[in-house]
């Protein structure tokens, strides 16, 4: 995450306590986020979780019930007034990218920086052009350009504004797995580069680990976890978010004071996870290790190769979990497995969303 020589860092965007109702479904309870300066913060969560409905907010497509939003330090919706989208300073790549069929690609930059002069336009054009790699396709319409051109584009009339919030409400979903990498790689560079920050809307854990300096996990219109990707891969405060953010297993056991007893092994607890009552172990794969020497003794159900690793279940006290191995293991056998990394725990049930 950026920072200014160990000074607190200026927001480019605050929104506080945001709600949005659509009849009788809540899209958005109580949902706050900021944004520094240069800052990545990717919205992740399923389908229906609330995200493009809050980045809609944010660009002023909707409004929201109740709460502020402000934007570069300035008040742009609170429950007295809202700014309209085209004056709140913001650049916006929609999902279906939405780029204007009659016109060609110097067209649609054109009409995005309107109230540019001339001289200007063509500075920031042939910046930006060589940048995203569409230079030579001015006179090109949509229909002429392939799905990695369209995204250049439809980037490129984002930025051509030159705002210091850009928003991004999944980019890539249209976009076969290689092209959308170059995409993700290229949006990284270009705001590193430019000091952009973003708001990336995505349902895909491994574009919010790319793309995010944090991410902002979310479930039924709430934020429910905020951090960086390994704060939140490897310190979830929930099931759910321990489960969105990759495999996981947990473990049920005894809590005695600050110790956690299970068929695993007995742990301190985190003084930072104390406060839950009732705490069940959460156990990623990479964190759990197989040998012959160390840990208890577990039973081997199947091996799977993966490229480079074995994924191997075992099942312990009757419930299965999976490790990692450098080499395949015979269903049946008897082999040690042990936790590698210091313990996560999360609470054992959950309310339903």
């Amino acid at each position: 995450r950026p920072q200014d020589g160990g000074a607190v860092n200026h927001f480019v965007l605050e929104t506080h306590r945001l709600t949005k109702s659509f009849g009788t479904v809540v899209a958005l309870e109580d949902a706050g986020l900021s944004v520094a300066e240069g800052e990545r913060v990717c919205l992740l969560g399923p389908s229906g979780c609330g995200k493009t409905t809050l980045l809609r907010c944010i660009a002023g497509f909707e409004s929201p019930d109740s709460g502020t939003i402000e934007i570069g330090g300035r008040v742009v919706h609170d429950d007295g007034r809202s700014v309209p989208p085209d004056q709140r300073g913001l650049g916006m790549v929609f999902q279906d990218l939405a780029l204007w069929p009659h016109l060609d690609v110097e067209g649609q930059l054109r009409f995005a920086a309107v109230g540019t002069s001339d001289a200007e336009f063509r500075t920031r054009l042939a910046e930006l052009l060589p940048r995203l790699g569409i230079e030579g396709l001015q006179r090109r319409r949509p229909h002429q350009l392939s799905g990695g051109q369209a995204q250049r584009v439809a980037l490129a009339r984002a930025l051509i504004g030159q705002p210091k919030l850009l928003l991004l409400d999944e980019p890539l979903s249209s976009l076969d797995a290689g092209i959308a990498a170059e995409i993700r790689t290229l949006l990284v560079e270009l705001s590193d580069r430019l000091g952009i920050a973003l708001v990336f809307v995505t349902h895909a854990r491994e574009e919010a680990f790319e793309v995010g300096h944090r991410i902002a996990l979310m479930r039924a219109g709430r934020i429910v976890q905020v951090g960086s990707p390994e704060e939140l891969y490897r310190r979830p405060t929930t099931q759910f978010s321990a489960r969105f953010l990759g495999p996981v297993s947990f473990l049920n056991g005894e809590r005695r004071g600050q110790q956690f007893s299970s068929a695993l092994g007995d742990f301190e607890i985190p003084e930072d996870q104390r406060g839950i009552s009732d705490p069940a172990l959460c156990l990623r794969e990479d964190q759990l290790v197989l040998s012959l020497e160390e840990g208890v003794e577990v039973t081997v159900r199947q091996a799977t190769y993966r490229g480079g690793y074995w994924s191997v279940e075992v099942e312990l006290a009757g419930m299965p979990l999976h490790a990692h191995s450098n080499q395949a293991l015979t269903a049946g056998a008897s082999v040690r497995l042990a936790l590698r990394e210091p313990p996560c725990f999360v609470p054992r049930e959950e309310k339903s969303a």
